[in-house]
């Protein structure tokens, strides 16, 4: 896979957003937790030292997600309509924007105002908070995601 191609050639140089859009330039934008009830943190544009998530986000954002580790450190990925034929995997195409590690900050921020729990606290993030210009944009297919998709 390309994604897999750019990781080999610059490691940890690079990070990785997705989206559903093939965007030129990324602006930072207001990130919510639970479809937009908690604002989270300052506007910005949030990228991972790995690709899986972003795959994950570029094909399904649009829908009801979530991922997280079940109680043996594996990663479950949920898409709400997966077991009712909602979601079109055939026809579902997304985008890994490819950017510059260097751009990005970790950040630790806490909990957004407001929410109820049942986290308490959050891992650390990465975050740029102005424009950016890809390095690369990898069209992504439902095929690509490499892990299980379960129902939500």
């Amino acid at each position: 896979m390309a994604l897999q191609q750019l990781v080999d050639r610059y490691g940890d140089e690079i990070v990785f957003h997705g989206s559903d859009l093939r965007l030129t330039t990324l602006e930072p934008r207001q990130a919510t937790w639970k479809r937009g009830l908690y604002l989270d943190g300052d506007p910005a544009i949030c990228a991972d030292k790995t690709s899986d998530i972003p795959i994950f986000m570029s094909l399904f954002k649009r829908y009801e997600t979530s991922y997280g580790p079940d109680a043996d450190g594996t990663m479950i990925y949920r898409v709400k309509g997966l077991d009712t034929g909602d979601v079109d995997l055939d026809g579902t195409v997304g985008y890994v924007h490819v950017l510059k590690r260097s751009d990005f900050s970790e950040v630790t921020l806490p909990l957004p105002e407001g929410y109820p729990g049942p986290l308490t606290t959050r891992t650390p993030e990465l975050r740029a908070f102005f424009p950016l210009q890809p390095l690369a944009i990898v069209e992504i297919r439902a095929d690509d995601f490499p892990f299980p998709l379960l129902p939500k």
